[in-house]
């Protein structure tokens, strides 16, 4: 899979950069030469298969123009188009070697250490077969600027393979972070879940120890918890009777809301009541998570009166 299925935000970034130095190369190379040798078939053909490669190039998705095989095609017509600018308007001279930079540096940037290195060596043999099938001079020795342009390509894979590397290495770590970050803060919310119900069943327990326990008094005791756990302005409280749900407490806040979280009350498979919360906001998932598992003690208790009833 490409690592750009999903690019974070510095991958596009500097995917636009990329681009941009393509262009500023390409005017680098086009004003110069027609500086230089003037508006001839040569420079404008230099110009214009340039141009249509970067064209052709940007056009496509970035997700496909730095897949591994797309991208290494892209690489290699981009050094053959380099080169042929560089044979129509200069060879070793001509302003369109800054162009011929640009390929090894999209291979190292996006596709890695070898496909980097390859188009680096790639793009100075060709470099070194032209100058020698134009120029009879001692390469070793009488090069112009041959073995410096080599070097500069290398120099570029290297640097932006490492670059990659390392980006790559932060993004994936920012990833781990991120991902323990999310445990942590499920497990801590699951943890504040656990306390609020442990606390409502602590209340519970001592409303039975005074035998006061009744539906009144869990659905009241069941309100003022609720609201130190989750914010809302209306709530009441439900439970099953043979005639239908009974309501058994009610908050004593006045307001006009619509309903926005309805919690139903079960043990096991039964239904033993429900809770009705209402706000001007609607709830959130995690507050949602916190009313039903708050509430499980006052299911079990609902569940236990309405046993008692039926043994009288």
């Amino acid at each position: 899979m490409s690592m750009f299925a999903t690019a974070p935000v510095w991958e596009n970034r500097f995917d636009r950069i990329a681009n941009i130095l393509q262009w500023m190369a390409l005017a680098f190379g086009a004003f110069f030469a027609f500086i230089l040798d003037g508006a001839t078939l040569a420079t404008a053909t230099a110009f214009t298969v340039t141009a249509l490669y970067i064209v052709v190039f940007q056009s496509l998705p970035m997700r496909i123009r730095h897949g591994v095989w797309t991208g290494e095609i892209l690489a290699v017509v981009g050094v053959g188009i380099a080169m042929l600018a560089v044979v129509l308007t200069g060879d070793i001279e001509s302003p369109y070697l800054l162009f011929s930079v640009t390929p090894v540096l999209y291979a190292a940037a996006f596709s890695g250490w070898r496909r980097g290195i390859e188009t680096a060596f790639l793009t100075g043999g060709v470099l070194v077969a032209i100058r020698t099938l134009t120029d009879d001079s001692n390469l070793l020795w009488d090069s112009g600027g041959l073995w410096a342009w080599v070097a500069i390509y290398l120099l570029i894979a290297i640097t932006f393979s490492f670059a990659r590397h390392l980006l790559l290495e932060a993004s994936e770590t920012n990833a781990a972070l991120l991902a323990a970050s999310a445990a942590a803060t499920e497990q801590l919310d699951r943890l504040e879940r656990l306390d609020a119900s442990n606390k409502l069943l602590t209340a519970l327990s001592e409303l039975s120890d005074g035998t006061e326990l009744n539906p009144v008094t869990v659905g009241t005791a069941a309100l003022d918890h609720l609201s130190s756990v989750v914010p809302f302005e209306v709530g009441q409280i439900a439970m099953e009777s043979a005639d239908g749900p009974v309501v058994v407490a009610r908050s004593h806040q006045d307001g006009d809301f619509e309903p926005t979280l309805t919690t139903p009350l079960t043990v096991g498979a039964r239904d033993v009541g429900f809770v009705v919360l209402s706000r001007t906001e609607p709830f959130e998932p995690h507050e949602i998570r916190h009313v039903e598992e708050t509430l499980q003690p006052v299911a079990l208790s609902f569940a236990n009166i309405l046993l008692s009833l039926i043994h009288i």
